[in-house]
């Protein structure tokens, strides 16, 4: 939880006014923020980026693995993601592995092997939230919402070295960036990062 709020948290722009927290029935957590209007009221016309930016905002939303425990959930996700990228905001969604997907893996892990190594447990548990999001992306492609996933690793989400519960160093968001910019909905997953060694 704490990676994915620090992941949140990052893609807020440092000069906006701070909304706050929402949630709904299906336990979707908004951060919303409004950046200062192009020319902080001087008058000045700004460029397209500067009078986009007044507005928009940049919204990052966060699904756990109940809100998109099911094809049907996920679908219902996707709706619900188009319908606010209509609104014209920028939207960066970071999902779960699906409900009961981790407690899975982990089982088929321990029979495997009852005390494995935490490196490879990480690989393991990362490809639920990888399922999440290529699904996800599909979901939104099939309404006409462009999308793109990303796994940690590919948005270049620098951690520590502490497996099962990495901080979050440093992350590299000009790929998310370029996509927003786009008009691309970014489909990130959660728990994952990849420290300086590439693990």
């Amino acid at each position: 939880a704490a990676r994915d709020r620090a992941l949140l948290d990052h893609f807020v722009d440092p000069r906006a006014d701070w909304i706050g927290d929402v949630e709904d029935s299906i336990g979707i957590k908004i951060l919303t923020n409004f950046p200062f209007p192009c020319g902080r009221g001087q008058g000045e016309r700004g460029n397209r980026q500067e009078i986009k930016s007044a507005f928009m905002a940049l919204i990052v939303q966060k699904y756990g693995g109940t809100s998109v425990g099911s094809p049907e959930r996920i679908n219902a996700v996707a709706e619900k993601v188009a319908r606010m990228r209509k609104n014209g905001d920028d939207l960066v969604v970071v999902v779960s592995a699906m409900s009961g997907e981790t407690d899975r893996l982990l089982k088929l892990a321990r029979s495997v092997n009852a005390d494995p190594s935490p490196r490879e447990l990480d690989v393991l548990l990362a490809t639920g939230e990888q399922t999440t999001i290529a699904l996800l992306a599909m979901a939104l492609e099939k309404i006409g919402c462009p999308a793109r996933s990303y796994t940690g690793h590919q948005v270049h989400i620098r951690t520590d070295n502490v497996y099962g519960k990495a901080r979050i160093l440093d992350i590299d968001e000009s790929r998310v960036r370029d996509d927003l910019n786009k008009g691309r909905v970014v489909v990130v997953a959660g728990f994952q990062g990849v420290d300086e060694e590439g693990n």
